[in-house]
């Protein structure tokens, strides 16, 4: 499904002013991240789809989503940002 454009579908909606289409692509980036995840476990190497989302910038998508009024939106996009990218505290 992601080689279909299934991701770029995802991100694409995280810039939209819908806050449930917005808080659905979350959970399924989240979903698709994990499934990364297990396929390192199995596989080795690196998490594919984590990479891909690298690649289209996806963590300045997520990091303005940190900011977002929607209390869902902003624990979503902290648990996949823990999860998956390092991040630099900033004090």
């Amino acid at each position: 499904m992601v080689s279909l454009g299934v991701l770029d579908a995802i991100l694409a909606n995280l810039g939209d002013e819908n806050v449930q289409l917005v808080e659905k692509s979350l959970i399924s980036l989240n979903k698709i991240f994990k499934h990364g995840q297990l396929a390192i476990k199995s596989f080795g190497g690196s998490n594919i789809f984590v990479n891909k989302a690298l690649e289209l910038n996806t963590v300045h998508f997520l990091e303005n989503l940190q900011h977002h009024e929607n209390h869902n939106i902003y624990e979503l996009v902290s648990e996949i940002m823990d999860s998956y990218f390092q991040v630099e505290n900033v004090q």
